[in-house]
C-alpha cells in the first residue's frame, strides 16, 4: 500500500485585501521542478493562493515517523514560477516604482525566520520588496556581466548548494566578466570579487520566453535553516511546515484635488480635510491648476497611506463657513496611481 504525506503548505496573502483575496498569482512548477517531482515521487495540489506539496513516504522502523524518499534528504530545490493572475499586483503592491528590466524575486525557505517568507538575500532595507537590489536579473546560461575594473580574484557561487564553481565558468573580457553556466542547474548565483559580493542573478533558460514576477524556491538539505526545513537532512524525517508569504500593500501619498465648480470661489471660506485617524493627516491646501486650466485646491497626505480594498474611513472635507461638505471622502482607487520621479501618488478629484 502506497502512503503519501504532506511536506509543506504554502499560502499567499496580500495586505491590500482585508479578507478572501482573489487569485493573486498563478503558480507553475518549472521544468526542473517537474523532473524533481517525478524523481522524488512527489505531487502538488493547488487552490486559490495556496500550494500543497506532498510525497510518497515510508514509516520509520519503529513506525513513529514518516520518512521522505532518499533524494529529498540531500540538497534539492522545488522551484515554482509565479505569474500575476487576476489583479494588477504591481499597482497595489509595495514594489519599486520602476522595476529593473527582466528581473524577478527569488523567494526562498532556505533561511526563513519563524516560517515567514520571503527570505531575501542582502542587501535588503526596511522593506525588502521595495528594494531594487532584491530583484534579480533573469539570465541565460551564458552572458557577460559588464564591469570596467575586473582585476583581482573572481568567483561565482551557486546559492542552493553554497558551492563555488570551477574557475573555467568565468573569463575576463574587455566588456566585463563572461559567465558560462552551461550544464549547471537553474537557480540563483552570486558573483564575488575578492570575497566581496558584486552581483546576484537568477539563471533559468526555460523562464526567458515568459519571465515570471517571482520564483518560489522550496529547498531541502542541510543548508536550510531549521525553521525552514520540512525534511530532516540525512534521516529523512518529515517536519510538516506551513509557509505564509504576505505581500505588503503599496503606500502612496494621497492627493485630493478639490475643484470649486458649482459655487463661487469665496462661498466656502477656508477648506480643510479632517481625519479621525491620527496616523493619516492632510496638510493645508495648495493652489494648483489641473487639466483644461481649471483652478483647484490640492490636499496632500502628510505621510504615505497604504492602499486598501476597504479604503480609508474617517476623512471629511470641511468648510470654515458651511461646516462639513463631504462627510465620507472616497478613497483613491488602485487605477488612480501616478508615478512622478519615482514617487507614488494616488489622486482623487472632488467637485463642489
Amino acid at each position: 500500500m502506497i502512503t503519501y504525506h504532506k511536506l509543506c503548505h504554502f499560502t499567499l496573502e496580500h495586505d491590500y485585501y482585508s479578507a478572501h483575496p482573489p487569485r493573486l498569482l498563478e503558480i507553475k512548477p518549472t521544468p526542473e521542478c517537474q523532473r524533481l517531482l517525478r524523481q522524488s515521487r512527489a505531487g502538488l495540489k493547488f487552490a486559490d493562493n495556496q500550494l500543497l506539496l506532498f510525497c510518497e513516504v515510508q514509516k520509520s522502523p519503529r513506525g513513529e515517523q514518516y520518512l521522505a524518499p532518499e533524494i529529498l534528504r540531500s540538497t534539492q530545490a522545488f522551484t515554482f514560477a509565479l505569474y500575476p493572475a487576476e489583479v494588477p499586483l504591481k499597482e497595489i503592491s509595495e514594489f519599486p516604482s520602476q522595476l529593473p528590466h527582466n528581473s524577478i524575486l527569488n523567494l526562498r525557505n532556505s533561511s526563513c525566520d519563524n516560517q515567514q517568507m520571503p527570505s531575501l538575500p542582502p542587501p535588503s532595507g526596511n522593506n525588502p520588496w521595495e528594494s531594487r537590489a532584491n530583484w534579480l536579473p533573469l539570465q541565460t546560461t551564458q552572458f557577460t556581466w559588464p564591469i570596467r575594473n575586473h582585476s583581482g580574484s573572481w568567483v561565482i557561487r551557486e546559492v542552493n548548494s553554497g558551492c563555488d564553481l570551477p574557475a573555467e565558468t568565468l573569463s575576463k573580457t574587455p566588456q566585463g566578466i563572461a559567465i558560462n553556466l552551461s550544464g549547471y542547474p537553474p537557480g540563483e548565483y552570486r558573483l564575488y570579487q575578492d570575497n566581496l559580493l558584486q552581483s546576484s542573478f537568477y539563471v533559468d533558460p526555460a523562464l526567458q520566453w515568459r519571465p515570471p514576477l517571482a520564483v518560489l524556491t522550496l529547498q531541502t538539505g542541510p543548508l536550510v535553516a531549521s525553521d525552514g526545513q520540512f525534511v530532516t537532512p540525512h534521516s529523512g524525517e518529515i517536519k510538516e511546515k506551513q509557509f505564509v508569504l504576505t505581500i505588503p500593500a503599496k503606500q502612496t501619498t494621497w492627493r485630493y484635488f478639490v475643484i470649486k465648480k458649482y459655487r463661487s470661489e469665496h462661498a466656502f471660506g477656508k477648506l480643510t480635510i479632517d481625519s479621525t485617524n491620527d496616523r493619516y493627516q492632510f496638510g493645508a491646501p495648495q493652489a494648483v491648476t489641473i487639466k483644461k486650466g481649471l483652478p483647484a485646491s490640492r490636499f496632500d497626505s502628510q505621510t504615505p497611506i497604504p492602499l486598501s480594498s476597504d479604503g480609508l474611513a474617517g476623512l471629511s472635507l470641511r468648510s470654515s463657513t458651511q461646516g462639513v461638505l463631504i462627510d465620507h471622502l472616497p478613497s483613491p482607487a488602485m487605477t488612480q496611481l501616478v508615478v512622478d520621479q519615482n514617487q507614488a501618488f494616488s489622486d482623487q478629484y472632488i467637485y463642489i
